[in-house]
């Protein structure tokens, strides 16, 4: 049912899709279906058979343009096929039925006490042994915490003063990463104004992490003093993230 502004009756509109598919609350929809496209696409691109070879003469760059040809082809046949068989079995768009079965419940878990204190957990953790938290756990929160950010910015667009999720991805890199994961901006700065010893022993490190840290990156310090697999140091990077989480929330 389209309904024109003025308060003009609404319209039976068929055979077309609505303009909410492409807004924040389908977000979590492109970047799954980006994924398991690009899955798809490699999955085709190994079969020989799909493969359009050309003579040797013709250059390399116009050669691989028609290796994915093929592929590329079938990625789209293929999933036009299932967004249809989605639509059929369903009666919903394939946005609609991941919106109300997969992101919805996942998204009303997200925005809690519980994931402002266990996602910087698990990504300090997994920093602790080496490992890039942030990066191993993006596949999962990515697409949530964008499409959570997507929807504030529409619902500040619109003036609401009320249904803001807290927990997203500005929330962290706002309130908790402050200097990246662990906060390792106030072990910079500790350094910096420590005795001259001390800033002797780690100017070399200061000097290289305090402009990078200023932007959350912060291997160098993790690396570099190290956080990485030092229990003094582990202690205070795992929980000063989470009780800054925990105040912030």
């Amino acid at each position: 049912m389209y309904i024109p502004e003025k308060g003009a009756e609404g319209i039976e509109v068929a055979g077309a899709l609505a303009s909410k598919n492409f807004g924040a609350p389908s977000l979590f929809t492109a970047i799954l279906v980006a994924l398991i496209s690009v899955e798809v696409l490699r999955f085709f691109a190994n079969v020989k058979w799909l493969e359009i070879k050309l003579p040797d003469m013709v250059p390399p760059s116009v050669s691989r343009s028609f290796k994915t040809m093929l592929p590329g082809m079938f990625t789209i046949v293929l999933l036009t096929i299932v967004g249809l068989l989605i639509r059929s079995l369903s009666g919903q768009y394939v946005a609609d039925l991941i919106t109300s079965t997969i992101q919805a419940p996942i998204q009303s878990v997200t925005d809690s006490p519980f994931t402002a204190l266990f996602y910087p957990l698990v990504v300090c953790l997994l920093w602790s042994v080496g490992v890039h938290g942030t990066n191993v756990l993006d596949g999962i929160t990515a697409p949530i915490f964008t499409s959570l950010s997507a929807e504030n910015m529409e619902l500040a667009q619109q003036g609401a003063e009320t249904g803001y999720s807290v927990v997203n991805g500005p929330f962290f890199s706002s309130f908790v990463w402050l200097g990246g994961a662990g906060a390792t901006l106030s072990l910079i700065i500790a350094m910096i104004v420590a005795s001259s010893k001390s800033r002797k022993r780690y100017s070399a490190i200061t000097s290289l992490s305090l402009g990078p840290g200023i932007f959350n990156i912060n291997e160098p310090v993790i690396f570099g003093v190290p956080i990485v697999l030092n229990p003094i140091l582990m202690m205070p990077f795992i929980l000063i993230p989470m009780i800054l989480s925990g105040i912030s929330y």
